[in-house]
């Protein structure tokens, strides 16, 4: 069935007019180049998105919707909410990359390396939050990427591909965590974290060894 684009075209000018109208009045904080935006990228994520719904086996459409989606949601944020926009913004595109990622392996299980880009991806969404919103926490941020990296890879070892698990991503998981601890935690008196930390996460890891077996 072909696909009539003039309708859903014709919706977002008027929706880009409207936004335009109440810009012009200062009923919206950002720039009226934010409402024009916003409907330019979310035209091309429908559009991409429409694509990736008549083959699903080309997941690269999705990934490039999400991609364009999360762009068309930075623009909103600043028209609507500056501020928001100004702390959040980053990392809804970051997450929306990450999500695209892991729709990769969805729709193909055999693309079990697009979890490690959407690792990276969501790790990177939290630094981001916790640097814009000035956050205090106990450890430096820059720990948090080696972290996230090395989750990434220990959830890894939970998946299957052609009916055998990749617990080779055991290896890389725990110096990546570890290092991530060290550089998080570099005063002496963190070691008070570190300890328990790892005591932790080697006891979910045999938790879910546990509960994968029943």
């Amino acid at each position: 069935m072909k696909r009539d684009y003039r309708t859903l075209f014709g919706l977002l000018l008027i929706l880009g007019g409207v936004l335009l109208v109440l810009q012009q009045y200062n009923y919206l904080q950002g720039e009226w180049s934010d409402a024009v935006f916003a409907g330019l990228w979310g035209l091309g994520a429908l559009f991409f998105f429409d694509i990736f719904q008549r083959d699903r086996a080309q997941w690269w459409f999705g990934l490039v919707a999400l991609i364009l989606a999360g762009i068309a949601v930075n623009h909103i944020l600043d028209l609507f909410f500056p501020p928001l926009g100004e702390s959040l913004g980053g990392a809804f595109f970051l997450g929306a990359v990450g999500i695209g990622f892991l729709v990769a392996y969805r729709r193909t299980p055999g693309n079990w390396w697009a979890v490690i880009p959407a690792g990276v991806m969501f790790t990177l969404a939290v630094i981001s939050v916790v640097d814009n919103l000035g956050a205090q926490l106990p450890f430096e941020t820059g720990g948090l990427l080696f972290i996230g990296i090395g989750l990434t890879f220990l959830v890894l070892t939970q998946l299957r591909v052609d009916g055998e698990r990749l617990s080779w991503a055991i290896y890389p998981a725990v110096p990546l965590v570890i290092f991530g601890l060290l550089v998080g935690f570099r005063r002496a008196e963190s070691w008070n974290f570190i300890w328990p930390s790892l005591i932790i996460l080697l006891g979910l890891y045999f938790l879910l060894e546990a509960l994968r077996k029943r």
